[in-house]
């Protein structure tokens, strides 16, 4: 089956240490990457999941997040999401979903 080019859905999440959201996050873009063009963002760093990942051809990219509200990782994101063409964005946990939003809806402000 051919994959639907209308950008990407971003799996977005703390890391990819192994946890429940992290297992769900990749799982899902491993079974639906013949359907669907993926694309995981981590906010901390990386983990052993991320074999798993690049074994499929589903990239990983890193926004390396510091502690407390880290607005450049909010615009690292922002750059991310548009330089990837992420159309679709699957934020796992509450940090991952603020951080999303704030680059999704408010990044031309911080």
């Amino acid at each position: 089956m051919e994959t639907a080019q209308m950008g990407k859905i971003a799996q977005v999440i703390h890391s990819l240490n192994p946890g429940g959201a992290e297992i769900i996050a990749s799982k899902l873009a491993i079974a639906l990457r013949h359907l669907y063009e993926f694309i995981v963002i981590e906010l901390d760093g990386d983990g052993p999941l991320e074999d798993e990942l690049t074994r499929c051809r589903i990239p990983v990219k890193i926004v390396g997040r510091h502690s407390g509200i880290d607005y450049r990782a909010i615009s690292r994101l922002r750059q991310l999401f548009r330089a990837e063409n992420v159309v679709l964005c699957h934020a796992h946990q509450y940090t991952p979903f603020v951080y999303s939003l704030l680059a999704r809806c408010c990044g031309r402000f911080v």
